[in-house]
């Protein structure tokens, strides 16, 4: 139906139900949902029934004390998604990784086209790699920051600037991600493929 119920982890008891923003008659359903560690709540809902992609799915921006911050609207059917500091990493069906400022949820730099449909993200503990997994299978590793920064675990990157940034990609078939637009200075990728 479209809502969110907040309960508590030790007991299991009843807080509070998040109702997101729809003005669509048809029905609202959440895919996907992901909490930060200060309790932020981002809720992805997809409107059931519609054919095309526009104004079909939305991100909405909770407080820990279920207070609406915020909402987006979304160009793609985001697969899967999680929060990693001050920032939302998506993956989409359509094929993009989205990096997305938590509290804005505008786009902190311009989507990677990973080329196929994205089932799957993760971050790494010390936010060094995103994994993105994709519908053939292959894992996709993602390294963020600066190559020097990046722990030289993968071999024989092939580096090229894009722009004032810095990319560096192994590969291990002749696909590659494909790369579109220029980076924001504050995010410099590496990629490899396995």
């Amino acid at each position: 139906d479209g809502t969110v119920i907040i309960r508590t982890i030790r007991k299991g008891q009843y807080m509070r139900t998040l109702r997101p923003p729809c003005e669509s008659s048809l029905l609202l359903t959440v895919p996907n949902l992901a909490v930060s560690w200060e309790g932020h709540i981002v809720v992805h809902t997809s409107i059931e029934g519609k054919t095309t992609l526009k104004d079909k799915n939305a991100l909405h921006l909770y407080s820990v004390n279920g207070k609406h911050l915020g909402s987006e609207t979304l160009k793609e059917e985001v697969s899967d998604m999680c929060v990693t500091g001050e920032y939302i990493v998506m993956g989409s069906l359509q094929g993009f990784l989205s990096i997305r400022d938590l509290y804005s949820l505008n786009l902190s730099i311009s989507p990677l086209a990973m080329r196929l449909p994205i089932h799957c993200i993760s971050v790494t503990k010390e936010y060094s790699h995103i994994l993105v997994g994709l519908e053939d299978g292959k894992l996709i590793i993602v390294g963020v920051g600066k190559p020097a920064e990046v722990k030289p675990t993968i071999k024989n990157f092939f580096y090229r600037t894009v722009g004032s940034s810095l990319i560096s990609a192994f590969q291990l078939s002749k696909r590659s991600p494909l790369w579109q637009g220029k980076f924001k200075s504050k995010f410099q990728f590496s990629v490899g493929k396995k």
